[in-house]
């Protein structure tokens, strides 16, 4: 009975043993396979190219009004806010002895006016004296002298007195143009100097609809701002709302001497419902470049670890085949298309190929030669140690 149970058991278990056997090795390949690497296929698809930016918001073309003259604040006529008119006035100054000043040069030029009126009466009757022969000729010419000596000494003191009115003026701040008082940094008894760090005193606005963002760019994105771009713009209190604005101007002096180096971009934006507020942090996201219905793969792709996957070739019998190490030369570069390399799986074999890029958005590259969409892209690979660990557990099932 015991013979019939061995023969029975050769006849059929050992078969059954053999193949799944069999399977699960079949099984483990397959896994190996799978698990080593791991491919996609490119696509179709629109990729944009952003750049992150922010800065503070400021009010576009606002006049900064200061004084020109020394003095202590008297009367301040408008508050924030107010919409006043070119050459309304919006402060008053206390010019001590400036008013003196203007009122003694008024009272010399009527000195000197009535002297001269005096004498140029006189004069027409000396004239008429001389012509008489009633007065000698010294005489006469010493009256003409006079005359002249009195009109030049009136024509100085109208100067002054020009002079000292324009002065005299200046007690009373003006705004210079159409606009809203948006800020007054002084107040009433406040006294203002005319030094070089003299104190802005008013600013006004022509509109507070266009509004400013002025950019801090990193140095690694500034060639890719342009003028003319369209921005995207947030505000931390309005942070699902958009708005539009256009760069104006990339400047190119650099901003700090930090390790990370800035570039200032001015950004114009309409704002016609007067959200923005000057001093808020804008949040720009500019659209550099954009590439429509372009073959896109994973960026990845190019950051495969090449000795890791000819060790996976390897482990799995694969075919190694990369590209052949160029010889570069100072000028190699000039004038070439942007290319990178990443590997394909075909046929059982890693190839290496080099593709023409476009732009990225740091997921995507756009591809423009060099690739289908039907081919096997490979965007990861398993460390050495990873398949070393893969292995020792497939040993010891």
């Amino acid at each position: 009975m015991k013979l019939a149970h061995i023969v029975f058991f050769c006849i059929i278990g050992l078969p059954i043993i053999t193949l799944g056997s069999w399977w699960l090795y079949n099984k483990h390949n397959k896994k190996d396979s799978i698990l080593l690497f791991k491919t996609t296929q490119p696509e179709k698809r629109t990729i944009t190219r952003i750049i992150d930016a922010s800065g503070l918001i400021k009010l576009k073309d606002t006049a900064r009004l200061g004084s020109l003259v020394s003095g202590t604040v008297d009367e301040i006529m408008v508050e924030e806010n107010t919409c006043v008119k070119a050459g309304q006035p919006l402060a008053t100054i206390n010019l001590k002895d400036k008013d003196f000043s203007y009122k003694v040069a008024l009272e010399r030029a009527k000195q000197s006016l009535a002297s001269y009126e005096y004498q140029k009466s006189h004069t027409a009757r000396m004239k008429k004296l001389f012509e008489t022969q009633g007065i000698s000729s010294d005489a006469m010419e010493s009256e003409l002298a006079k005359l002249q000596d009195l009109e030049a000494t009136l024509s100085v003191q109208n100067m002054i007195v020009e002079q000292e009115k324009a002065l005299y003026e200046q007690r009373i701040l003006k705004s210079p143009i159409d606009g809203v008082v948006v800020a007054i940094n002084v107040t009433k008894g406040e006294p203002i100097t005319t030094d070089l760090q003299a104190t802005v005193l008013f600013e006004v606005a022509p509109s507070i609809s266009n509004m400013r963002a002025y950019l801090d760019i990193d140095e690694s994105d500034i060639t890719l701002a342009k003028p003319g771009q369209k921005i995207e713009i947030s505000v931390d209190s309005q942070p699902s709302r958009i708005f539009n604005g256009k760069m104006q101007s990339v400047s190119y002096s650099p901003k700090g001497k930090s390790a990370n180096i800035k570039y200032e971009g001015i950004v114009d934006i309409l704002d016609g419902q007067e959200l923005l507020r000057p001093g808020m942090t804008a949040h720009a996201s500019v659209v550099v470049a954009r590439e429509e219905d372009t073959l896109g793969v994973l960026s990845q792709a190019f950051f495969v670890n090449k000795k890791a996957l000819e060790e996976v070739s390897k482990k799995l019998n694969y075919s190694f085949k990369p590209i052949p190490t160029k010889k570069t030369t100072a000028d190699s570069n000039v004038d070439e298309k942007q290319t990178k390399n990443l590997w394909l799986f075909e046929n059982n074999s890693f190839v290496e190929k080099e593709v023409e890029i476009g732009i990225t958005d740091d997921t995507y590259y756009a591809v423009h030669s060099g690739l289908s969409e039907k081919d096997k892209v490979i965007i990861d690979v398993d460390e050495v140690n990873a398949l070393d660990e893969f292995y020792k557990q497939i040993s010891q099932r």
